[in-house]
């Protein structure tokens, strides 16, 4: 699943043509392998369900081409990650509830 959803990330990448984000995700998904394994093994338990759903959902406006449809759905997955990441950084206590 991990690669799947590298190919996915890097594909929707490239194909909006957004060479920053595509350098930025590159270099993310370079230390995702570690980080997954030693740091956010709970996080990946976590979300894959979540993100598999997302994915196919996105998968499926791309297909329609429903661009509002993309956005929406790109929101929501990443704000859905990052508040899985802030919750389990508050929990293990690498962040307090204020966020600092």
């Amino acid at each position: 699943w991990s690669e799947r959803n590298r190919t996915l990330h890097l594909f929707i990448c490239e194909c909006a043509d957004t060479q920053l984000i595509l350098k930025m995700m590159r270099k993310v998904f370079d230390h995702w392998a570690r980080l997954r394994r030693v740091y956010l093994q709970d996080i990946a338990n976590a979300r894959v369900s979540n993100a598999h759903t997302e994915h196919k959902l996105l998968l499926e406006a791309l297909k329609r081409r429903d661009p509002d449809e993309v956005e929406r759905i790109i929101r929501y997955h990443n704000q859905g990650a990052l508040s899985t990441y802030v919750h389990h950084l508050e929990t293990a206590g690498f962040l307090d509830a204020t966020g600092s």
